[in-house]
This record gives structure tokens, sequence and C-alpha cells, in this order.
């Protein structure tokens, strides 16, 4: 599987240098007020994950761009007994400054929270509480592909609490954003 995503990110980094026309793109894309994002999540105990956000941007003064993304996520999680399967309502916020990866993207760091519904055997009704909360952080990188869009992969921990359970999971994402 590492194998798969270091060819990916090695695709992904070939196609950016041809399609890349100069350092503008990148300051028009962090410029943009307004993004829509779509992403394949999986981790440590996590399959079968996606989440899609939509986010704006809040603060771009100097090097600082601060955007929000409120986006919808669901994954399974293998628990020790069973698979939990999750629905909810995700608040990032990522924080970053101007700086560029050789020209082609940025770095960028994150926090999120956020409270899904769940189901597995013994909870069979997916939109009854209780819930459950999360809470994580992590980095990532926009790679930018052309004027008005990026792959971008990030990596973070989550906390989740659920029925006085209280874990942390290792998380990879995936995705595109569109600008």
């Amino acid at each position: 599987m590492y194998k798969s995503i270091l060819f990916l990110f090695l695709m992904l980094l070939v196609f950016n240098l041809y399609a890349q026309e100069d350092l503008t793109i990148l300051q028009q894309n962090n410029d943009k007020k307004i993004n829509i994002d779509a992403a394949y999540i999986f981790g440590s105990e996590i399959k079968n994950g996606g989440t899609m956000a939509f986010g704006i941007l809040l603060y771009n003064k100097g090097r600082w761009n601060i955007r929000s993304h409120t986006g919808i996520d669901s994954y399974t999680i293998i628990m020790p007994t069973e698979e939990t399967y999750t629905l909810g309502i995700t608040e990032k916020i990522t924080f970053t400054g101007q700086n560029s990866i050789i020209g082609i993207g940025r770095p960028y760091g994150y926090i999120d929270g956020g409270v899904s519904f769940y189901g597995n055997k013994s909870k069979e009704k997916l939109f009854s509480t209780p819930l459950w909360y999360k809470a994580g952080f992590g980095c990532g990188a926009d790679i930018n592909i052309v004027k008005n869009m990026a792959w971008f992969t990030e990596f973070g921990v989550v906390y989740h609490i659920m029925e006085n359970k209280y874990q942390w999971r290792q998380i990879l994402t995936i995705g595109m954003r569109i600008y």
C-alpha cells in the first residue's frame, strides 16, 4: 500500500512539473475566497472513508492564510469486536504561510473537530444517540496542478470519544481541492 502512495505522489509531482506555468498560480489559488474539497480517508483501523468539504477564506494578509472547511465525512472503523460506521459533520481550520514547496505547492497545518452518528451491531440505528465526538490535528500540502485546482494530502491524528471509550488514530487523507 505504501508503494502505491509513493507512486501516486511521484506521478502527481511529475504531472505538476509539466502543468505548472509559474508561481503566480500558487498565489492565485491562495487568494481565492471559496474552495471545495473531495478526499479519500484511510488510516490505522480506518477503511472505506471519504469526505466532502466547503471552505472559505477567513484571513489572508501578508504571509498568513487561514481557511475554514466545513464538511461531511463518513468512514468505517475496525474496532476490536466489530466494525463501526460513521457519518459526521467536521469543522477544520487550516493555517499556512505563503511559502511554496519548490514552487509547486504549499504546506499547511490544521486542527479539526466534529460530531458523528455511528452504527454497529450493538447500536443498530445510525441516527440515534449516543454520538461519536472527535478532535484532531495534523499537517498537509497542496500540490498545484493547474490554475484553480490542487491535489492535497494530509497526515494527522484523530482522538475519538464514543461511549466512554477514548482512542487515538492516525489518519491519512488524499484528495482534490478546487478553488
